[in-house]
Order: structure tokens, then C-alpha cells, then sequence
């Protein structure tokens, strides 16, 4: 009964909520793991057997764990959306994971590259078309700012030259433009070219050889080794990069307003996070603007 319940939940979200595949993985990860560690405790079989007490004594265990409140948070929230899915087809049903009060978050800053020393890029035309695509691959992220899986999928035909615009399809297929400048549209039709001389033909922008899109792992490799060049950061992902572009922007004045469309975040609070890094932006500001300072 468990797998049929999870089974009939992931179609929906995936079908007819759309939710992107690393979502829907995620979710299906929670769950199976709640339903693992539920039939071993308590033998249950179904998720309409399950009582609050047997989740409040699940979240126990997660915490014993020493996992973080963030994942921990997740995997209740994984929850609680599948029992409102039970929910609305059984409406006798008592849902057990209403009213749980979740672990207080950890307030972490993002991490982000210091814009002083970002590398700055120029197409080095004495490598192979490989290493010319991973230099490139990290400049397209800091100046779009888009997501790992938006870069992965995003296609030529996606970018506006006249225009200056790139045509981003975001979480929940939510749609947005990005504009670019007319430096960067000259980058992106010299990356072009050089991609057509070495035969990297594809409808993708990034591709390997065969031209396939490139895979996660591989893109999260390429922005580690390029950071690894210029960084002295612990944390090396394409999201660094992406939390760069924003605090950069917002440092450098931009409306957060603005920033949070171009992010394609749903609600401002996402966005706002960006804001706690600016405290040198507000010191200098200060510093210069203080009869006192």
C-alpha cells in the first residue's frame, strides 16, 4: 500500500503539478525513506495507519542523526504534501502531519565569490574546444545567473539575438527573459563559432561531442575545477556562482525587486537573503555619507 500511495502522489506531482525531475526525486527519496524507517519500528502498511506520534518519533530519530534542521525541515515538508494529496482523495481522512511544528532553521549567508576576484574571461582559442566550453560555461552562468538545470537544458533557439534577451523555462515551467548585453550576445556567437569549426553540432548550447546535453554532474565538475583556478572557497558549485550574480547586482545598487524576476524566485523572501551580504556596500555608504563617520 505504501508504494502504490507514493507511486499515484509522484505522478501527480510530476504530471500534473510539473514539478522538475530533481523535485520529484527528491520528494520520492523523503518518502521512501520515512516508509523504511516506519515499517521497521512500527510494522505499519499504509500511510492512513500512520498516527502523529509515529512522525514526531520519526523527526527524533532524524535529529539523533545529526541531520540538519534545513533536510530535516525538507522531509516533513515532502510529508505533509502527500497527505494533503491523500487528503483530497479521502477527505475522512485525519492528517497526521498537520499542525507538526518543524526544527528552527539554521541561518546560513550564501556563499558567493567576492566580485573583485571573479575571473574575468576572454576566449583563449589556443585550447581544445573542451576547455574553451568550460571557461565559457562559467562566465554564462555569473552573467545570466540561472540554474544548473536551466543551463543544462537551455537551447539555441532560447536566445533573442536581436533582442538581447534569453528565454529562461524555470521551476514549475515558470517563464522568464533574462537580458543580456551587447558584449555578451558577441560572446555567445563567437562560442558558436568556435562550436561549429570543432563539429560540436547540437540544439543545446552546451553539448558534448555527440551533442547531448550536458549531464549535472559533469557541469557541477566543470564549475569546480574552474573555481579551483580563482577561489579559495570551500564551497564550489554552480550555485555559487548564481548567489555571486546576485549579490554582486544588489551591491552594485540593483533594484531587489528586479533581481528576484531575473532569479525567477516566486516570492521576495527568497531573494532577500542576498541582502545580508551587502554590509560593505552599507559601510561604505555610510563612511562616505556620515558627518561623523
Amino acid at each position: 500500500m505504501f508504494n502504490s500511495q507514493i507511486n499515484d502522489f509522484i505522478n501527480y506531482i510530476s504530471l500534473e503539478k510539473r514539478f522538475s525531475k530533481l523535485t520529484t526525486l527528491s520528494y520520492k527519496t523523503d518518502l521512501n525513506q520515512f516508509v523504511e524507517f516506519i515499517q521497521k519500528q512500527f510494522q505499519l502498511h499504509s500511510f492512513l495507519d500512520v498516527t502523529s506520534k509515529h512522525i514526531r518519533f520519526w523527526i527524533a530519530n532524524l535529529k539523533e542523526s545529526k541531520l540538519s534542521n534545513s533536510s530535516i525541515n525538507r522531509k516533513i515538508s515532502s510529508l505533509k504534501s502527500l497527505y494533503r494529496f491523500l487528503k483530497k482523495n479521502n477527505i475522512e481522512l485525519i492528517n497526521p502531519a498537520k499542525g507538526l511544528i518543524t526544527p528552527k532553521k539554521n541561518k546560513r549567508l550564501p556563499v558567493f565569490v567576492d566580485q573583485s576576484n571573479f575571473p574575468e574571461f576572454k576566449f583563449n582559442l589556443d585550447l581544445d574546444f573542451e576547455a574553451i566550453q568550460e571557461q565559457f560555461l562559467l562566465e554564462f552562468f555569473y552573467q545570466t545567473g540561472i540554474r544548473r538545470s536551466e543551463l543544462i537544458n537551455l537551447k539555441i533557439i532560447q536566445i533573442d539575438f536581436s533582442q538581447l534577451y534569453i528565454s529562461i523555462t524555470g521551476k514549475g515551467n515558470k517563464m522568464r527573459n533574462i537580458p543580456i548585453s551587447l558584449a555578451f550576445k558577441n560572446d555567445i556567437n563567437q562560442f558558436l563559432k568556435i562550436k561549429e569549426e570543432n563539429k560540436f553540432n547540437s540544439e543545446f548550447l552546451f553539448s558534448s561531442e555527440k551533442g547531448k546535453k550536458l549531464s549535472e554532474s559533469k557541469v557541477y565538475l566543470i564549475i569546480k575545477k574552474q573555481l579551483e583556478l580563482s577561489s579559495t572557497l570551500n564551497k564550489k558549485s554552480p550555485h555559487v556562482i548564481r548567489h555571486s550574480f546576485a549579490t554582486h547586482l544588489l551591491n552594485n545598487g540593483a533594484d531587489i525587486n528586479v533581481v528576484k524576476e531575473l532569479l525567477g524566485h516566486s516570492s521576495l523572501a527568497a531573494t532577500q537573503v542576498y541582502t545580508h551580504n551587502t554590509i560593505e556596500k552599507l559601510k561604505k555608504v555610510y563612511h562616505q555619507a556620515h558627518p561623523r563617520a
